[in-house]
């Protein structure tokens, strides 16, 4: 009687094992919004040949806002990738759990 409790214990944690080892990705991440990319200021739209008359802390802002920005896509990158990675490894062990039940 033990022999067959253990023997259906072992068989159920084999069969719901193999479920446990697939890990679906969470969420994939979204992208910067189009409305996040900052826009040069007024006073750099100028007629190519004429000198732009900005305020150097305009400049600097503008800058900074850049620079955030492209901190925001860096970050989007970083999350996309291990999304990919994350996605590419639940896809691969789903297969090879599906081979697996074929071969039984």
């Amino acid at each position: 009687m033990k022999t067959l409790i253990l023997a259906g214990a072992v068989a159920i944690m084999t069969a719901t094992s193999a479920n446990a080892l697939c890990r679906a990705p969470g969420q994939a991440p979204k992208p910067p919004q189009s409305f996040d990319r900052p826009y040069p200021p007024a006073c750099l739209q100028v007629p190519p040949g004429r000198e732009n008359e900005c305020d150097p802390r305009e400049l600097d802002r503008y800058a900074e806002e850049v620079a955030d920005y492209i901190k925001k896509l860096d970050d989007f990158v970083f999350a996309a990738e291990r999304y990919a990675e994350e996605a590419s490894r639940y896809a691969s062990c789903e297969a090879d759990e599906a081979r697996e039940t074929l071969s039984n």
